[in-house]
């Protein structure tokens, strides 16, 4: 699946990039509203478009709601509720089988939000998802968030540890030095 991620400079041609095929976990980062969101919803309008009938697209957003634009066609959780219950039914698909039908791709807008104080059992479903993720082909996660909330977080959260790991993703941040978090300079 080809998802746009920006125009070319020399060209001004529409520049894609086989993301989900080629690399399996992407780190998005950058300030707030920097295009982060924008981002996911092209992901994930991208897939629902090409080829809905191989992909079960689940969509996270703690602070904010989802782009309308998506929300009637994937699965979406805007609540600390309905996130719960949603990466419970995720570790109950891992459970049951070693290969989904369809690719399983997670969207975590404001990923920082997962581990605000009183959201405790979050984290710990995330670390569990990722843990278990980690040895399936058919599991693609893209996480997004703001570089300073996602720093603490690089040494205890085993998703922001695998997100980190793969050394991929965008950073829309002028900052350099949020790129530490994708481990790159």
């Amino acid at each position: 699946i080809s998802i746009p991620i920006g125009m070319s400079f020399e060209t001004m041609q529409m520049v894609s990039v086989n993301l989900l095929k080629e690399i399996p976990r992407w780190l998005v980062l950058g300030p707030p509203r920097s295009g982060k969101s924008n981002f996911l919803t092209s992901i994930a309008k991208s897939v629902h478009a090409n080829d809905s009938k191989n992909w079960d697209v689940r969509y996270f957003s703690l602070r904010r709601s989802v782009p309308l634009s998506i929300e009637e066609h994937i699965r979406t959780a805007t609540s600390v509720t309905g996130a719960s219950q949603m990466l419970d039914e995720i570790l109950g698909i891992f459970e049951r089988s070693t290969k989904s039908e369809k690719q399983l791709l997670l969207l975590m807008d404001d990923l920082g939000a997962f581990f605000e104080p009183g959201r405790e059992a979050l984290p710990i479903a995330l670390n569990n998802i990722a843990l278990k993720a980690s040895s399936r082909e058919d599991v693609i996660i893209v996480g997004a968030g703001l570089p300073d909330e996602l720093r603490p977080h690089q040494m205890t959260s085993k998703l922001v540890q695998s997100l980190k790991l793969s050394r991929t993703g965008i950073c829309f941040s002028k900052d350099s030095g949020d790129l530490d978090l994708l481990s790159a300079r």
